[in-house]
């Protein structure tokens, strides 16, 4: 809309995964000299759904500053029935949420073009909010909610252009995993500066 200034893009999403491979354990109580005989087996019988939303906005604010934002609504994503999968011996209950998948999640970018001392310079900040989720199908290990944000100045002349960031500016810490071995962190507060040439 607004002679192409304003595009608005969404989309409801649901899926279903049935008879998924996953493992279990099961005991036979009668064999002599060993009893009880445990054993491991895969079978087809696993079960989850997930339901959402995304959407995406982008507009022109004028014909140097753009603005775009996005985001996911997720509101159903859950284990309808499973096994303990490659958690054998922990008890996976049904309606457990899906691991990695938050409930919501969202960004924004807002980008400025703009003339300086003879460089076409370009100033962009990004935004990004994450919900908690767990890492685990059992919900044992969240990984707890963040937002970052990320600054950007890039120059460019001829077949040149470079750029100096800074990432995560707050400095949040950001955890996306905690497995069994650890936390798997994201990046600090960091500098850096990028030359590159086109030909």
């Amino acid at each position: 809309v607004l002679d192409g200034r304003l595009s608005f893009t969404s989309a409801l999403y649901s899926a279903e995964w049935e008879d998924t491979i996953i493992a279990t354990r099961d005991e036979i109580s009668d064999v002599v000299g060993v009893t009880p005989f445990a054993y491991n087996y895969n079978i087809n019988s696993g079960n989850a759904e997930s339901q959402g939303l995304e959407w995406e906005l982008r507009t022109s604010l004028t014909d140097a500053l753009t603005f775009s934002a996005g985001g996911d609504f997720n509101w159903k994503a859950k284990i309808n029935s499973a096994g303990q999968g490659r958690y054998l011996g922990v008890e996976i209950a049904a309606g457990n949420r899906l691991a990695n998948a938050p409930k919501h999640s969202g960004y924004f970018s807002l980008v400025y073009d703009f003339d300086l001392y003879g460089f076409a310079a370009s100033a962009r900040a990004d935004g990004y909010s994450v919900a908690e989720s767990w890492n685990t199908a059992n919900n044992e290990r969240p990984a707890p909610s963040y937002q970052t944000v990320d600054l950007k100045l890039s120059l460019r002349r001829d077949n040149w252009m470079v750029s100096a960031y800074l990432r995560n500016v707050t400095d949040e810490v950001i955890v996306y995993e905690f497995n069994q071995v650890g936390y798997r962190y994201g990046r600090p507060r960091s500098f850096g500066v990028e030359l590159s040439y086109t030909p």
